[in-house]
């Protein structure tokens, strides 16, 4: 507007116009509301009074969540690779039963290492000749993947771990493949040949037992064998390394969420 001013309802409290010299026009100036200086001494008074409480606060969670990580740490680095390799070792034999226990046991499916070894004779339960051969696989791919190096398990680079496990996990579903196809070529193709075994035919269901049945309950048990040990088995480094689940969790979510 020029060198003229308008008459406004709030006129009364608002700032004088700010003449310009050269182009002999007025700028207004936003209105001040009459409330702002006692909201601005209001809020003074409110972080004078409950400031260094916050701060307190502030500083022992802090402290609380630094002592948690810190503990879990210390923790992670009293476990020796021993010890963790024990636990590998422990978990590989025992994920066979559970298998049984899941599936067997809620008449969902039978493993056919489960059918095949319980008629062996040599004495050792079939679980535990199956848990074997996943230890055997496993602690390989953990040591070539160097899951069991410092830089693994101090719990201090969590995209190492992950990374260390990924790899683990990539070699070790090989080997649980190529030793359960060699271990087939050992057991029998044909229906006649399971009850020469002893092995009744009503095991079989229905369709019977022929080559295509024994190589698709060969894939189906792999599958279940690696599933299983890749929730176990990494659960238990991540456990023994103290990294943080949450972290873990939001790396995963920008790697493989858009």
């Amino acid at each position: 507007m020029a060198c003229t001013s308008v008459l406004r309802p709030w006129a009364s409290w608002q700032r004088p116009p700010i003449q310009s010299i050269r182009t002999c026009q007025t700028t207004d100036v936003a209105p001040r509301c009459p409330a702002t200086p006692h909201c601005a001494r209001a809020l003074a008074t409110f972080t004078l009074i409950m400031g260094p409480w916050m701060q307190r606060r502030c500083q022992s969670q802090t402290h609380m969540e630094t002592g948690r990580t810190s503990a879990t740490r210390v923790c992670a680095t009293k476990i020796s690779t021993a010890f963790i390799v024990a636990g590998d070792l422990a978990i590989s034999l025992i994920i066979p039963s559970l298998e049984v226990v899941v599936l067997k046991s809620t008449c969902v499916y039978t493993p056919l290492w489960l059918i095949f070894g319980s008629v062996g004779t040599t004495g050792i339960f079939a679980e535990v000749k199956h848990g074997a051969v996943l230890a055997i696989c496993w602690l390989i791919s953990a040591a070539y993947a160097r899951a069991y190096d410092k830089e693994a398990l101090d719990g201090q680079d969590v995209p190492e771990l992950l990374w260390r496990l990924f790899l683990a996990g990539f070699l070790n579903a090989w080997l649980i493949f190529f030793s359960v196809s060699f271990m087939g070529l050992l057991e029998p193709f044909s229906e006649g040949d399971t009850l020469r075994l002893g092995i009744p035919a009503d095991v079989w269901g229905p369709a019977g037992f022929n080559v295509d049945v024994k190589v698709f309950r060969q894939v189906v048990d792999v599958n279940v064998d690696i599933v299983a040990e890749a929730l176990l088995l990494n659960s238990w480094h991540i456990f023994c390394a103290g990294a943080d689940v949450g972290e873990i969790w939001r790396l995963l979510r920008r790697r493989f969420v858009p």
